[in-house]
């Protein structure tokens, strides 16, 4: 029920983000819409977190919302952002929702310069873990490269954090890991792709061919 109603508030956020932004065009007075979008917006950070408690086939629409509603507390100067940047910094932390919404909380305050490195450092290496299921490892790491991927591309520290988790999975664990990982490059350009290639492959040195960056990616 939560998650649905998110996604549906969500999407009303947006369409009156919308109207407030481009109403002028067709002379419309907007202003009475402002206090309706500050109601929506402020509902949509409180039922933040139980919509991040579901699984991986309804993260696709909630990752969706998220991006969105960055998007409206970035164009409108009477929204509480400081309250949703908290709502994100909470569920970036969390170890019980899902992994991938998780991932993209931390990616969005990343792009925002909200995440020290330090943090990340520290939210990398437990997600990355032997104690971590490779499943949610995996998938916390599909949504923190969901944004901001050129920034991502130049952070070596988090590549040699990801190399080190992969040399800890034995082979059935690396190929749960590579289906999630695939996916989540998936739609990176040939570019992106090859530029992760190259940070693995200068921090690996020499590697087994089974595990080449170039093979996988």
């Amino acid at each position: 029920m939560g998650l649905n109603i998110f996604r549906s508030l969500a999407g009303t956020a947006a369409r009156l983000s919308f109207v407030l932004r481009f109403g002028d065009v067709r002379r419309m007075d907007t202003r009475p819409l402002e206090p309706l979008l500050q109601q929506i917006f402020l509902r949509c950070c409180l039922l933040l977190p139980a919509a991040c408690d579901c699984d991986d086939k309804s993260a696709g629409p909630v990752l969706s919302a998220m991006d969105s509603l960055d998007g409206v507390a970035r164009a409108h100067a009477v929204l509480d952002e400081a309250f949703w940047l908290r709502m994100l910094e909470d569920q970036a932390e969390r170890d019980d929702g899902n992994a991938c919404l998780s991932g993209l909380a931390a990616a969005i305050l990343l792009e925002r310069g909200k995440m020290p490195d330090d943090l990340l450092q520290v939210l990398v290496r437990r997600r990355l873990s032997p104690g971590m299921p490779v499943d949610r490892g995996a998938g916390w790491f599909a949504g923190l490269v969901r944004r901001n991927r050129h920034a991502l591309m130049g952070r070596r520290s988090l590549w040699e954090e990801l190399s080190q988790y992969v040399d800890t999975l034995d082979d059935e664990s690396f190929k749960r890991a590579l289906l999630v990982l695939r996916h989540a490059l998936a739609d990176f350009s040939a570019g992106e792709k090859n530029s992760i290639a190259e940070n693995l492959g200068e921090i690996w040195g020499l590697v087994s061919k089974s595990k080449s960056p170039q093979t996988y990616i």
